[in-house]
């Protein structure tokens, strides 16, 4: 990427984003784990996203939480389209970072991660923090066989096409800096986003960083993710992969 593309901005503070739409006891678990985990001074804010199918349980959780934490920011907001990449994007425009996080609200990876993401980012911030649940053996809790098979198949995959180091591309859990995102002109709306906002990155030539990850198994609400999503991730790598830097960033 050219350097005049982008001008790196100093780790000044993150805005986490957080999904919610029934995780009503594991969004509360996962902004205290990062309270308890991170120095509050080093998150700028909590950005929660709200489903317009949020539960009422899950709407009171996150209102209690805005009335209960006090020494970090948190920002309610609803989505301005009922789809998962649409609620991410929506975040990362709203986000008053230096840098922007975007974590599980489900619990299914531990926060505990974004403490090294950001001692990371301190270091490299003009680099994409992202997490790897394949830099340590036993990562993965309740995967089942086929699954882990497949996830490590389709990340090996990835690696190759893009011709990247990275080994969990999958893994929507990282770090980056705001103002990059806010300006790439990204294309899906729904599941594919996840898979987006690592590609695009890569294809514009942006540094990248690992840290490890733990992924723990669902214990509340549904899981939004199934066979069908993932298959779609495989036209939105192809359609990234050719992709011309100049009609990526603005």
């Amino acid at each position: 990427m050219k350097k005049e593309l982008f001008v790196t901005v100093p780790f000044s503070g993150v805005s986490v984003i957080l999904g919610a739409v029934d995780e009503a006891q594991m969004i509360r678990k996962t902004v205290y784990a990062v309270l308890e985990t991170c120095d509050s001074s080093d998150i700028a804010e909590f950005v929660i996203m709200q489903s317009q199918k949020i539960t009422s349980g899950c709407l009171k959780s996150i209102n209690d939480l805005k009335a209960e934490v006090k020494d970090v920011p948190i920002n309610i907001y609803v989505e301005s389209k009922p789809c998962v990449g649409m609620a991410i994007r929506d975040g990362i425009g709203y986000a008053v970072g230096s840098h922007t996080a975007l974590l599980p609200s489900d619990f299914g990876i531990h926060p505990g991660c974004l403490a090294a993401m950001i001692k990371e980012s301190k270091k490299h911030p003009d680099r994409v923090i992202k997490t790897s649940r394949w830099m340590r053996t036993g990562s993965f809790s309740d995967y089942g066989k086929e699954r882990l098979a497949f996830n490590r198949m389709g990340n090996i995959f990835l690696s190759l096409l893009f011709g990247t180091h990275l080994s969990d591309i999958t893994s929507a859990t990282q770090l980056f800096p705001s103002e990059l995102y806010k300006r790439i002109k990204w294309q899906e709306e729904d599941f594919p986003f996840l898979l987006e906002m690592t590609l695009k990155p890569l294809r514009l030539g942006v540094k990248f960083s690992q840290v490890p990850a733990v992924c723990l198994p669902r214990v509340e609400g549904k899981s939004k993710n199934s066979t069908k999503k993932t298959l779609s991730y495989l036209p939105t790598a192809i359609k990234n992969r050719f992709v011309k830097r100049k009609n990526i960033y603005e």
